[in-house]
């Protein structure tokens, strides 16, 4: 990403050149890496918040720049409330534990989130607004987690409230969207081939050997690496309509 960033100018989108968007990206899309290796290679309390602080960092962009663009805030305020939002987090969560003491999977929210702004940015209408908060419902479902279970146990799925925050803001239509959504699709596609095999990498599982050459887990880090060039790639295409 930095090696594509370096090689042109900015100005195209908040995705070209060294604009703040794209920089932040691009940082914290490499901050999986130590992320996740400070968890692995130290199986210690601090690993394991850095690694989720990593996953934190980079899938609350997408939901958050949506938004900004949506109503065209500059970058700098982006930047600005990103590091906020982000510095936070990381104290919260350092004092709290990942889910802040509350029970709030904000892993999961953020993906959640980044679906309901996408469809508010290409299809926006005042019906889809109000209803929206059931995509993420929708995108619960394709996590295995369904409509039943999560008002069958609303008090560890409290959160789900949370899925109307794009509607409180975003109420107009978007004069930027996205362009290439085979980058969005075949992103979404290899982090859910990822999370398919993840499942399968547990311990007491066929596929968690540690004397294999072949590591499920291995392949999830992978193919969640490829996913996050792919979204780069979508978040590139964003064009003025």
């Amino acid at each position: 990403m930095f090696w594509i960033l370096s090689r042109e100018s900015r100005g195209k989108s908040r995705f070209h050149g060294a604009s703040p968007t794209a920089i932040i990206f691009a940082t914290a899309a490499l901050f999986l890496g130590p992320g996740s290796l400070l968890m692995h290679g130290t199986h210690t309390a601090w690993g394991q918040w850095a690694d989720w602080l990593s996953m934190i960092m980079f899938i609350s962009i997408p939901w958050l720049v949506n938004i900004f663009v949506i109503k065209d805030y500059s970058e700098n305020v982006f930047a600005k409330t990103y590091v906020s939002y982000i510095t936070i987090y990381a104290l919260m969560s350092w004092n709290f534990g990942n889910d802040l003491g509350i029970g709030l999977n904000l892993w999961f929210l953020s993906i959640a989130l980044w679906v309901i702004t996408e469809a508010l940015q290409h299809f926006y209408s005042p019906l889809l607004r109000l209803l929206s908060g059931f995509i993420g419902f929708l995108v619960a479902a394709v996590f295995g987690v369904f409509p039943n279970e999560i008002f069958a146990n609303f008090s560890e799925y409290w959160w789900t409230i949370l899925f109307w925050i794009p509607a409180i803001f975003i109420n107009k239509k978007s004069l930027m969207r996205k362009t290439r959504f085979r980058w969005f699709w075949f992103g979404m596609f290899t982090y859910l081939t990822a999370f398919v095999i993840w499942l399968q990498g547990y311990p007491e599982t066929d596929f968690c050997n540690p004397d294999s050459i072949v590591q499920a887990h291995a392949l999830w880090h992978i193919l969640s690496s490829i996913a996050t060039l792919f979204f780069f790639f979508y978040f590139r295409s964003l064009r003025l309509t």
